[in-house]
């Protein structure tokens, strides 16, 4: 991370120290990230719609031939042009830079602070958001787009919002209805009277105060078990 002294470049071992193309500086060589290479055949398969069919595709994409040998990349202090980083949660890139090549065909959110690349953009819900009406990937934490907390339903985008006014409505009729249909999109009405997430009208229906997302669920049993506990001593 920091320049190494000549006499220490003449006494240190290569295998040690490598030099960063980025700054020059001569660095250690655990310091330098590597890319292990992108899935040379990706298999196709409809996008994953649970977290253990993401990990299967994944364990897939890793165990097949990568498009290049490992390639080093910059020292941590550098970021060398068109490297990333994958936002998803298991990628095969194992939490390490991912080389301009095999980021090509990545995805990156339009407030442009969240990038994922191409199989976590695609199979990893927990990355982006997908629009029911347009199919457009919006990260989590962007406010173009809201899910309900408790069934993950999401809304519509805030294009699709602008061109479909009467979205709303038509989303009422299809919740009034009774052979069963619930609309594409989530209509978000309430929140949890815990956490303050927002909530669906199907999560929700009566009053949206009444209802707790799984979370605060959890926490308040694990409460009222302990108080159970120490009272009951």
């Amino acid at each position: 991370m920091f320049p190494v002294p000549r006499r220490a470049l003449e006494q240190g071992s290569k295998r040690e120290l490598e030099k960063c193309p980025g700054c020059k500086s001569w660095c250690c060589a655990t310091d330098i990230c590597s890319c292990i290479g992108h899935s040379s055949a990706i298999p196709s398969v409809p996008r994953a719609s649970s977290l253990e069919q993401y990990l299967q595709l994944i364990t897939t994409c890793v165990q097949s031939a990568s498009v290049h040998p490992p390639k080093r990349g910059s020292c941590r202090r550098c970021k060398l042009s068109g490297w990333r980083r994958c936002q998803g949660s298991a990628c095969w890139s194992m939490g390490k830079m991912i080389c301009r090549e095999c980021a090509r065909s990545g995805v990156r959110c339009a407030c442009r602070n969240v990038w994922a690349c191409d199989i976590c953009a695609e199979h990893d819900s927990n990355v982006f958001i997908r629009c029911p009406r347009c199919d457009r990937p919006v990260c989590a934490s962007c406010i173009y787009i809201d899910r309900c907390k408790r069934c993950s339903r999401a809304t519509l985008c805030y294009d699709c919002a602008e061109e479909a006014p009467d979205a709303d409505d038509c989303a009422d009729d299809a919740s009034d209805t009774n052979n069963g249909v619930v609309e594409m999109f989530a209509k978000l009405t309430g929140r949890c009277e815990s956490c303050g997430e927002r909530v669906c009208n199907h999560c929700a229906p009566i009053k949206a105060s009444w209802f707790s997302c799984p979370g605060c669920l959890e926490i308040k049993s694990r409460r009222r078990a302990n108080d159970h506990y120490r009272w009951g001593r």
